[in-house]
């Protein structure tokens, strides 16, 4: 069975300013009280769902972030997930505490191999070495307890730091982890500000290519997400929709509703109506489309849809 999981935004405040935050504060000035937070993961938990992910903004801020992680394990959810930029982890009683609440897996905002590149797209002078310390704190609060892959990185291409992704995979995974998450922004909120920072998908994918070489050499396992099938050349092994396609179901819970936003929100151009990857790959964000178009996009063929499972494993 798919593994089903849940994003809940808790809210919208965070202490980074990231050029490509399509949920900025400034932009979403609200945060979740405590009751209606709980009042959402128990809908969650009512639904089934094997896996939540506490995002935001930024969820280590909030004072009742331990409550919350433990009213999800008292629930019985399997997979409590926090997604984090991972300053507030450099404080190790902090984090220790976060994995005695429930929490069982992290998924770390990290954009860059060096302060200059991360500071830079946080925005905050600093962050670079406080994300760095809370990594080093989780891999040694969770020593004996959790596998290492319940720690990842998340990267979010900007053109700050996507010609350097070799050099971040091999940082990354110097550090000890085994998966790493690379993802293409949405281009709303700062996202859409600093539109002229994000590279095209044709020229991220030139070296999302090279970070795939490098990882399959050093033996790391990638998972490059949000990302079109037929743009994937030299990837389709570590594209999420072609290797991970049908194992997992991701369900945002911004609203009152659970919906996959990727079914109701990502286009399909008249290339995409043609092409045999159209059942597993959603398409383009309305936003990217109407900034860059739709002139990379091909229709593949269902001989390229078949190499492209024998080659990647795909279960599409």
């Amino acid at each position: 069975m798919p593994l089903k999981g849940v994003f809940l935004p808790l809210g919208y405040s965070c202490n980074n300013n990231c050029i490509h935050c399509f949920l900025p504060f400034a932009d979403n000035p609200t945060n979740k009280t405590t009751e209606d937070a709980k009042k959402r993961i128990k809908q969650a938990a009512e639904y089934g769902i094997d896996r939540i992910s506490l995002t935001g903004g930024e969820p280590t801020i909030r004072k009742d972030i331990f409550e919350l992680i433990s009213f999800c394990r008292d629930l019985n959810i399997e997979i409590i997930q926090l997604q984090t930029n991972g300053r507030m982890l450099s404080y190790k009683p902090f984090c220790r505490k976060l994995f005695a609440s429930g929490l069982n897996e992290v998924c770390i905002s990290f954009h860059g191999h060096t302060a200059q590149i991360q500071d830079r797209i946080t925005r905050v002078n600093g962050s670079f070495e406080q994300t760095l310390k809370g990594i080093k704190n989780l891999f040694d609060v969770i020593k004996g307890t959790l596998p290492k892959e319940a720690l990842f990185p998340n990267i979010v291409v900007s053109s700050h730091n996507c010609r350097h992704l070799p050099d971040i995979i091999r940082f990354f995974s110097g550090l000890g982890f085994p998966l790493i998450e690379i993802e293409y922004p949405r281009l709303m909120g700062n996202a859409w500000r600093f539109k002229n920072d994000i590279p095209s998908r044709k020229e991220a994918a030139l070296y999302m290519k090279s970070a795939a070489e490098v990882a399959r050499q050093i033996g790391t396992e990638l998972f490059i997400d949000d990302f079109p099938v037929c743009l994937s050349d030299g990837f389709y092994d570590f594209n999420a929709y072609t290797r991970h396609g049908n194992d997992q179901i991701e369900l945002d819970l911004s609203s009152t509703e659970m919906r996959d936003t990727e079914k109701t929100d990502k286009l399909h151009s008249d290339k995409c109506n043609s092409c045999h990857a159209k059942g597993f790959c959603p398409g383009e964000w309305p936003e990217n489309a109407k900034n860059f178009g739709w002139d990379s996009f091909r229709a593949l063929s269902s001989i390229d849809v078949n190499n492209i499972n024998r080659s990647s494993g795909a279960k599409a």
